[in-house]
């Protein structure tokens, strides 16, 4: 019989992690991807939101593979965290725009302003 385990994928600001873990809290895998966090001038730190998710795909089906074959179960609950502050500007049909800024930058609100990105949309009055 297979243990039953939960999968936890944690977005970062330079890497992906993903563990996976039994109902003891056990630690049966984990895996780590990273990815480029950019900046273009001084202030500025953006990264591909397409990066973050071939990270996350992948780190997440290492982990669990390695899981199962270490006698667990495929994952029946998972956890989130990620990053903070970051903006991921996107079309209507959700595809992202550009970089995502990131919260490292020193003016996400600027340059987002700048984009067209209201300020309500930011967290800001009127």
């Amino acid at each position: 019989m297979t243990a039953a385990c939960t999968l936890g994928l944690d977005l970062g600001t330079s890497s992906a992690k993903a563990v996976v873990t039994d109902t003891g809290g056990r630690v049966l895998a984990q895996a780590a991807a990273g990815y480029a966090v950019t900046s273009t001038s001084p202030g500025y730190a953006e990264s591909d939101p397409a990066d973050w998710w071939s990270a996350v795909t992948g780190c997440a089906r290492e982990a669990v593979q390695a899981a199962v074959r270490a006698g667990g179960a495929r994952p029946s609950a998972i956890g989130l965290s990620g990053q903070m502050h970051g903006l991921v500007m996107a079309s209507a049909d959700g595809r992202a725009l550009r970089p995502a800024l990131l919260w490292a930058a020193a003016d996400v609100g600027g340059r987002a302003r700048a984009g067209g990105v209201p300020r309500r949309a930011l967290g800001a009055g009127p």
